[in-house]
């Protein structure tokens, strides 16, 4: 619904389609006649008599057309309008798309974090089982620096999952004209 609400190419997509049926609607229009009438020469000083007017014209005119023009117009405006459809329906169609393939995009982000999160805790726990190990004399201390620089690449695998939400979040957000990113995220 924000998409859709707040969107700039659906918006200008759907103006496009407005002009479009208002030409629609112009192009039905029978083109109106005009009448024109002059009068010259009239003597503003004092009461003018009818009968004192020197010019007096008139003129009226009608377009006539030929040849089927108005059909083949009506004909065009309504190709105009179908096309204008189906470029707002594709566009509709592409945009609401992406937004899904955006709030995917971040689901899976969160799901990223939450077992990057989980496997680092699950490592936590071997890191102080072998830490005990070690202080009972089973594993060399080695071992026991191998396992704490094996953390440090969970706790790194951790951050990146966190930093890609983020990222996911902020995209989607913006597709959908949210500018609070920050509390949002």
């Amino acid at each position: 619904d924000l998409y859709i609400e707040r969107n700039l190419d659906l918006q200008t997509a759907r103006y496009r389609l407005q002009r479009t049926k208002a030409d629609q609607i112009a192009a039905r229009l029978r083109p109106n006649p005009g009448l024109t009438i002059a009068a010259e020469n009239l003597p503003f000083s004092g009461p003018t008599p009818i009968g004192r007017l020197y010019e007096i014209s008139g003129t009226y005119s009608e377009t006539i057309e030929l040849g089927g023009k108005r059909q083949l117009r009506e004909r065009v405006a309504d190709l105009t309008v179908s096309t204008a459809e189906a470029q707002f329906e594709d566009t509709m169609r592409r945009g609401l798309a992406e937004v899904k393939r955006l709030y995917y995009d971040a689901i899976l982000a969160r799901y990223n974090v939450e077992v990057t999160t989980e496997n680092r805790q699950t490592f936590d726990q071997l890191l102080q089982f072998n830490l005990t190990r070690f202080q009972e004399g089973a594993i060399p201390e080695g071992d026991l620096i191998k396992v704490r620089l094996e953390r440090m690449k969970f706790e790194s695998a951790v951050k990146q999952a966190e930093l890609s939400l983020r990222q996911a979040t902020i995209r989607l957000l913006e597709k959908l004209g949210e500018s609070g990113y920050a509390r949002q995220a």
